[in-house]
């Protein structure tokens, strides 16, 4: 399996021009270093790598980086949980051996990763929601079970809470003891839990579990009491059936080799076979599947892959599926601007809000927002919306900005709503309330999101 080369260079990011005069310049230039150079087109291996997001000795990205005179009002951060244990597995071919259980001796390891689970051992109950309260707050068998967090996935999450602790450290932090406690909510699933706590704890070691409170969200659209949208339903159907006619329309040779290994007929692979079992090998350093007759090849990986990725990106592009988006991340983004007009108009409110969620969370929210050609979520994806103040300004709509970064990177300019704007302008928090409150819509000509929601023949 060909390994990706690390690149030693040193890459300026570059700033608009004109967004700072000489002076301010040269108190906020930030330079980072590029260990992966992104391929100029598609690439299956580097694309497979990204999306295990090992964890190594840093996180890099632009949160926080901002010019002179404003200052940090809020942050809403959307996470996928870290690396986990496949959903699925493949028929004959025994489940990979990867250990859910926490032994800071063992790679990839943190310096916190001890104290994290001294911490949660102490943890009050009573402060998580409902079905919450049961869950383990770190994963604790030896054995992975589907789905189950690993240590890897712990480690990433500490890594984005510290990264996001030192990045917003300079701007009067996110944990003040005269602000409201944190907004956290997760969906009911151990895996996001515990990555929230992971995360938590990142940016506050040691956080007082009295001024915790995790609320558990049932959708994975975290659409809240506005779940019942029977056209979303139908747009996401339409949109698989699709991608099921994409796959069974696939050339042969993407799925033959997988399916000789395992005694199944090309047609049988194509509706049946999943490669999140193999991604889970690959990213634990792992053989591919291997039975009597021979190994699976890296090569016939690589054209899985190469074929999955193109019809992902394929797919996100559709209409059935951009319809499905919106309408799926309407209630969240609408709780989103609501929240951050109300500290913007000077109501006291959390500083910090996390959600922590899944790929099919971040994955929508990314086409929804207008950011079509975004990679697929991997995992510990982290999406934060910064919410910015020009000068005095308190109370006032007009003197925020907003600012979206996906993985650290800032992609605000290439959103819907704020890709006409020139690039070394901030985007004011009002052209995105005002898609919220209606851009988003438009597509349904309806100014109500339950009217788009029911008029079925229009996803037709």
């Amino acid at each position: 399996m060909r390994s990706v080369r690390r690149q030693e260079r040193v890459h300026l990011l570059p700033l608009p021009a004109g967004l700072y005069t000489s002076d301010q310049g040269k108190l906020r230039k930030r330079v980072l270093v590029d260990l992966v150079i992104p391929p100029s087109e598609l690439d299956a291996m580097y694309e497979s790598h990204r999306y295990c997001n090992r964890p190594n000795h840093t996180v890099q990205g632009l949160e926080g980086h901002v010019p002179p005179g404003y200052h940090l009002a809020s942050i809403v951060v959307m996470i996928r949980h870290g690396d986990r244990y496949p959903l699925s597995s493949l028929p004959g071919v025994s489940q990979p051996d990867i250990a859910c259980d926490i032994k800071p001796e063992r790679e990839p390891t943190h310096h916190q990763l001890a104290t994290f689970v001294q911490h949660m051992r102490q943890a009050d109950l009573t402060h998580l929601e409902g079905a919450l309260a049961s869950l383990p707050l770190f994963p604790t068998v030896r054995q992975c079970e589907t789905g189950q967090l690993t240590q890897t996935g712990l480690v990433q999450h500490i890594m984005n809470g510290e990264y996001l602790r030192q990045a917003y450290d300079n701007h009067g932090g996110l944990f003040a003891d005269v602000d409201p406690p944190p907004h956290v909510e997760t969906t009911p699933r151990s895996r996001t839990l515990q990555s929230a706590m992971a995360l938590l704890y990142g940016l506050r070691p040691m956080f007082p579990w009295s001024s915790m409170h995790v609320r558990s969200q049932a959708s994975v659209y975290y659409c809240g009491t506005a779940c019942d949208c029977p056209a979303r339903g139908l747009y996401l159907e339409r949109t698989e059936q699709e991608r099921a006619l994409n796959r069974a329309q696939a050339p042969d040779i993407f799925y033959k080799a997988l399916a000789e290994l395992l005694d199944l007929s090309v047609a049988q692979a194509k509706s049946t076979l999943s490669v999140d079992p193999l991604l889970a090998l690959f990213c634990h350093g792992q053989q591919l599947p291997c039975r009597q007759r021979g190994c699976l090849k890296s090569a016939s990986f690589r054209l899985l892959r190469q074929h999955q990725l193109t019809e992902e990106r394929k797919s996100k592009r559709g209409a059935m599926y951009q319809r499905f988006a919106l309408l799926a991340m309407y209630p969240m983004l609408n709780r989103t601007a609501s929240h951050l007009q109300r500290i913007a108009e000077g109501h006291l409110a959390p500083r910090l809000s996390l959600c922590s969620g899944h790929d099919t969370t971040l994955e929508p929210m990314l086409n929804a927002l207008g950011l079509h050609d975004a990679p697929f979520p991997r995992y510990a994806a982290r999406l934060v919306f910064e919410l910015w103040r020009k000068g005095p300004g308190v109370g006032r709509v007009e003197s925020h900005a907003i600012r979206i970064l996906y993985d650290g990177e800032d992609v605000t300019s290439r959103t819907s709503f704020c890709r006409s704007r020139p690039a070394h302008e901030h985007c004011p928090l009002r052209v995105f309330l005002d898609f919220v409150s209606s851009g988003m819509l438009a597509p349904f000509n309806t100014s109500s999101y339950q009217q788009a929601c029911q008029v079925l023949q229009r996803a037709l």
